[in-house]
């Protein structure tokens, strides 16, 4: 006789539990915030020893710089010949430098209405009988050259002179340029090219590798320019400084949520979201004032949230040849910001061509 058995449950594995925070630390950017702290405390209290300390800021950023070109030529060329199509690969270029024109002419427009409105410039004291000029001349030389180039000027500096050149030299649009035409012979190559991906691919994999090695650097990186910064030019520059840097802020911050905001959520992701996942780069940024010390780790971090690597390694290395919004905005506000009779040039009906030179 069958005896029926009660039905037994269904196995259900463990749901497992939202994954354990960690501590304090362990996070970049606490360390990063220590050492901006400890710089300041520094830079005010042993301004001497302050002043000595750039070396450390120095030397972070030649620890980034030597990772950067590598980075950025295997990135662009793994990205583009990954996509297996140049047509592809080109509207993607198309879409890039056309977002890159529209929002640098909104950074640079949101810089010079803050700039009228609020007139951070005339606060630093700046007159031109004792404004001293000179310690600018070589800059003013060498753009003044540059812009005499023109076209033909600026088409020839994008080929460098041998293969290698730009990589000693550092020329990230001159790396930009020899990683596309790498990826693009690499395309036409069809399946005879997969192994130079494959061996690009690792060669990126080995950099982002020696890249978080050198990121745990930053916070004596960070200390090192902020101790030289207050210990060099003293608290009191930096609070006549203080009402353009704030009027700075603003205007990034304008710039943020009014502009990059509503890409963001038409994209379908929170600015908010996306800016603590890139507090770390943030605050490096600050301490070091050198945005070329988070590329390598942006392309990083942007992969691991699950950008295509095809756009990562095409749009970021790009923009940072030619959308740097904070420098447009920067350049805007600092060019209406000049000593008088400088200033007094960009009045009215000229500012737009002072605005085009920015």
């Amino acid at each position: 006789m069958q005896t029926e058995t009660a039905p037994q449950p269904p196995i259900t594995s463990p749901t497992p539990g939202p994954p354990a925070r960690k501590p304090l630390w362990q996070h970049l950017y606490v360390w990063v915030l220590i050492g901006i702290t400890a710089g300041i405390v520094i830079g005010l209290t042993l301004p001497e020893v302050g002043a000595q300390m750039k070396w450390l800021a120095d030397l972070f950023i030649k620890l980034v710089k030597v990772v950067i070109a590598p980075t950025i030529f295997a990135t662009v060329a793994v990205g583009i010949a990954g996509l297996g199509n140049l047509a592809k690969a080109g509207g993607l270029a198309f879409k890039t430098v056309v977002y890159f024109n529209v929002t640098t002419v909104f950074a640079l427009g949101i810089g010079l209405v803050v700039i009228n409105l609020f007139g951070p410039g005339r606060r630093l004291g700046l007159d031109i009988t004792t404004f001293d000029a000179s310690a600018a001349q070589g800059t003013l030389a060498s753009a003044g050259a540059a812009a005499g180039e023109g076209l033909t000027g600026f088409l020839l500096h994008l080929v460098p002179s041998s293969f290698f050149g730009a990589f000693v030299e550092g020329q990230l649009i001159q790396v930009l340029v020899m990683a596309i035409l790498v990826a693009c012979a690499i395309t036409m190559l069809g399946e005879r090219g997969r192994p130079a991906v494959a061996a690009l691919d690792t060669i990126a994999q080995v950099m982002f590798g020696v890249i978080k090695i050198v990121m745990w650097f930053a916070p004596l990186g960070a200390m090192g320019g902020m101790a030289f910064t207050i210990g060099e030019y003293g608290g009191a520059i930096l609070g006549s400084l203080g009402y353009f840097m704030l009027s700075f802020w603003l205007t990034c911050l304008l710039f943020l949520f009014l502009v990059l905001g509503p890409i963001c959520w038409w994209s379908g992701f929170s600015i908010f979201k996306y800016i603590r996942m890139i507090r770390d780069e943030l605050l490096i940024v600050l301490g070091t004032s050198s945005s070329e010390t988070v590329l390598p780790r942006m392309l990083a971090k942007l992969e691991g949230a699950g950008v295509p690597k095809s756009v990562v390694g095409l749009t970021i290395p790009t923009g940072y040849s030619f959308n740097l919004d904070g420098t447009a905005i920067y350049m805007s506000m600092a060019r209406s910001s000049l000593p008088r009779p400088s200033a007094s040039r960009c009045r009215s009906a000229r500012r737009s061509r002072c605005w085009c030179s920015c």
